[in-house]
């Protein structure tokens, strides 16, 4: 099963980075930016939505989870913008 989850993982970036493309010949990266954010929160939100009850964690373990997860995400917007302010947009 992670396998799969893996590779459906490297198809949703893989399509995200595609129309990241296509977007940003017709609206502002701050708003390309935006849409993934929201588009990358959805998806945190589902997986928390459809965890299995069988798998509850500590509450203190899963703040640090959250919290690594919310960084992680930061992070990724954050090195996105600097590319695409660095990368040509062709």
């Amino acid at each position: 099963m992670a396998f799969i989850l893996a590779l459906a993982a490297i198809f949703l970036w893989s399509t995200n980075a595609v129309v990241a493309n296509h977007a940003l010949k017709e609206m502002p990266v701050e708003q390309v930016q935006f849409l993934q954010f929201l588009g990358a929160c959805f998806v945190i939100l589902l997986i928390v939505w459809r965890r299995r009850p069988e798998t509850k964690i500590q509450t203190s373990e899963w703040h640090v989870r959250w919290a690594l997860g919310v960084i992680g995400l930061t992070g990724t917007m954050i090195f996105q913008y600097i590319a695409f302010d660095i990368g040509p947009i062709t």
